[in-house]
């Protein structure tokens, strides 16, 4: 087992089926419902005890009876979808799973990020193109129920977003975690057949290797601030999905990137400095890790 399989069967876990935000002793985490549902995507492939998966579930299924889920007072369609991609790679789309939906598919219908008014302004409470990676998620609960909406759904998204190059997926911020996600949705799509985003997908990858500075990492704004892992890792899984070969040697750079924002268990910092051992980011780089050693299986994109 790795060091980063190790450190993410336990060490992020918390009390009552809690997948924390991070792991920092100064600095505690705290429950994060949309990364529940994506380490239960990871428990889909790297099987964990039953009574742990159990308990994130029953944890995340309580969340999400109130049809979304989210934190800090604020429900995110971003959020609610990440966590039924866990639930349904986890188990059957019961009567929760399907209330979850009906509040996402409104959400979509609305354009709304947040179900409650909010005068928060930043990019997770915005309809902006981070909401193109809803689409992958979305793909799951289709396989698993046949429901002949989900593409309409997908649908509406790419007409907003797809297509459009740089700046309208991230509203001028330049915020590369979330330029990431929108061209990760875009790729989800392509997979699903959707539409023919090679393009658009080859332009999306080229202005993240125009971002990637010389030690390898991506700078949370653009080439600018200190490396993030998150964003490291997420393009590394976009070069190997969209061209490896011609990406080898910007795949190399950022696993050495993130090779030093290691913790030393196997846990990656958030950003170099950071005590905050991070769990998406870790979980993103254990998948980019293994994409980058052999395929990349889209169909699976945490």
């Amino acid at each position: 087992m790795s060091a980063r399989l190790r450190w993410l069967v336990s060490a992020p876990l918390g009390d009552g089926g809690a997948v924390l935000s991070w792991v920092n002793p100064a600095h505690p985490g705290y429950a994060y419902p949309e990364i529940a549902g994506l380490w239960l995507r990871f428990a889909s492939r790297h099987p964990q005890p039953p009574a742990t998966v159990a308990a994130v579930r029953a944890r995340l299924r309580a969340d999400g009876a109130r049809g979304m889920v989210g934190r800090a007072g604020l429900s995110y369609l971003f959020d609610a979808a990440a966590a039924l991609g866990g639930l349904i790679a986890t188990g059957p789309a019961e009567a929760v799973e399907a209330q979850m939906f009906e509040a996402i598919a409104s959400a979509i219908a609305g354009r709304r990020a947040v179900r409650e008014p909010t005068d928060i302004d930043r990019w997770s409470t915005r309809w902006t193109g981070h909401q193109l990676k809803v689409i992958a998620p979305l793909r799951r609960y289709a396989e698993a129920t046949g429901d002949a909406r989900v593409a309409v759904l997908a649908g509406r998204i790419l007409e907003d977003f797809s297509v459009r190059g740089v700046e309208p997926f991230d509203r001028g911020d330049g915020y590369t975690h979330a330029f990431c996600y929108a061209v990760e949705g875009l790729l989800a799509a392509h997979a699903w057949g959707l539409g023919d985003f090679t393009r658009d997908l080859r332009i999306h990858a080229a202005t993240l290797a125009s971002w990637q500075r010389t030690d390898g990492s991506l700078g949370a704004f653009r080439s600018v601030g200190a490396a993030r892992a998150d964003a490291t890792a997420q393009a590394v899984r976009l070069w190997c999905a969209i061209d490896r070969g011609r990406y080898a040697g910007a795949v190399a750079r950022a696993l050495a990137a993130l090779a030093a924002l290691d913790a030393g268990e196997g846990g990656l910092r958030y950003e170099a400095g950071s005590h905050d051992v991070n769990t998406w980011a870790t979980l993103f780089a254990l998948q980019a890790e293994a994409w980058a050693e052999g395929a990349s299986d889209v169909g699976d994109l945490w």
